[in-house]
């Protein structure tokens, strides 16, 4: 319900009812919303989709968003009130009956992606997403903007300005912002020192690591630990 605008992988879209996108962890989005804006947020875990499903889903070669007719729009409003009421059971059947619904809707995501003309193709996307997906998988370790724009088959020059786009951040904000919120989730769910969690988030030293902490979360490491542990 209502209207806004969609950011997704430096494309713009208006967004309005009946508006059906799939995001994975690799896709950069912010979303403005004009007035009011009621959202259905769906979040599961790959496991959880078989295997056809997923060749079909990751690093597609153009954002998986489009606009659905009113009947497509009540069935997949369905989906969701069902995945809802299934949430609430809590019996030997729910697991699987969770897993039936949300594969049988992405299967009709799947079919809608065969004859929609809603997409808008890039043949950025899938190098962006292999460069997005190695950076996922190594922030923590000593990752240099080379190493990664490699992944993507583009000069480190050219794939900042791609990767500037797509997240709306330069890669050192972006690889920063990354080790910050690892380092949050260690401070609060380990009895590490933080020399130990700044070396374990892939900062060099101890000092650029609360320099870097602090500009991001308004606070040191410490006291940051001290708050949430209090």
């Amino acid at each position: 319900g209502g209207s806004g605008t969609l950011v997704l992988n430096g494309q713009n879209y208006n967004l309005q009812a009946g508006t059906l996108m799939l995001l994975t962890p690799i896709d950069f989005h912010s979303i403005t919303p004009e007035d009011s804006l009621d959202i259905i947020n769906i979040s599961f875990h790959e496991s959880i989709v078989n295997t056809q499903l997923q060749n079909i889903f990751v690093n597609p070669s153009c954002n998986i968003l489009f606009q659905l007719e009113d009947a497509q729009q009540d069935t997949f409003c369905l989906y969701a009130q069902l995945l809802e009421a299934e949430l609430c059971e809590k019996d030997e059947f729910c697991e699987s009956e969770l897993e039936n619904l949300l594969n049988t809707m992405l299967v009709a995501i799947a079919r809608y992606m065969r004859v929609t003309d809603g997409m808008v193709p890039s043949p950025n996307i899938p190098r962006i997403h292999a460069a997005l997906s190695y950076l996922l998988k190594n922030f923590t370790h000593n990752l240099s903007l080379c190493a990664v724009a490699a992944q993507s088959g583009y000069t480190p020059n050219h794939f900042s300005k791609l990767f500037k786009e797509f997240t709306g951040r330069t890669y050192i904000d972006f690889l920063n912002s990354l080790r910050v919120n690892y380092a949050r989730m260690l401070l609060i769910s380990t009895e590490d020192s933080v020399l130990d969690i700044a070396q374990n988030s892939g900062f060099d030293s101890l000092s650029n690591f609360s320099r870097v902490f602090k500009e991001i979360s308004g606070e040191t490491p410490i006291a940051y630990r001290k708050k949430r542990l209090s």
